[in-house]
This record gives C-alpha cells, structure tokens and sequence, in this order.
C-alpha cells in the first residue's frame, strides 16, 4: 500500500487538534484549505508552513517536504 504524501501532516496534527477544523482554527484559515494541504492538493505559503510547524511541533520539510514555496 502506497504512503499518503502528506501522512506526517496528518499525524502530527491528529496528535495535537481532534479534527482538520481545529486545526485550521489555530492556523487561521478555512477548513477546505487545511484538508486541502493535508490531502497535497494545495501547498501551503512558506509563512503558513512555519507557523503549522510551530504548531506541530515538527520540522517544515517533514510535515510538506520542499513543497511551500509562496509567500
């Protein structure tokens, strides 16, 4: 069976925040924009990628891979 790409993320915020919404909460944005990143449909922006890593308490490059590149 083939990792999901974004299983770190998952992980990392099922520990911390009971559901994608909680979580979107904390990073201030919109729950379809959490589970998107979650489901690597949408990159978040290097600022967004650091304040979940923060968050999670995990490095940026586990948690997206070299993905975030925006703003």
């Amino acid at each position: 069976m083939e990792r999901h790409p974004r299983q770190a993320l998952i992980q990392a915020r099922q520990a911390k925040y009971p559901s994608t919404y909680a979580f979107a909460r904390a990073m201030r944005v919109n729950r379809v924009t959490a589970w998107r990143w979650e489901q690597g449909q949408l990159d978040p922006s290097r600022a967004k990628a650091e304040e979940a890593a923060r968050l999670l308490e995990r490095p940026v490059e586990e948690l997206f891979g070299n993905a975030p590149t925006g703003a």
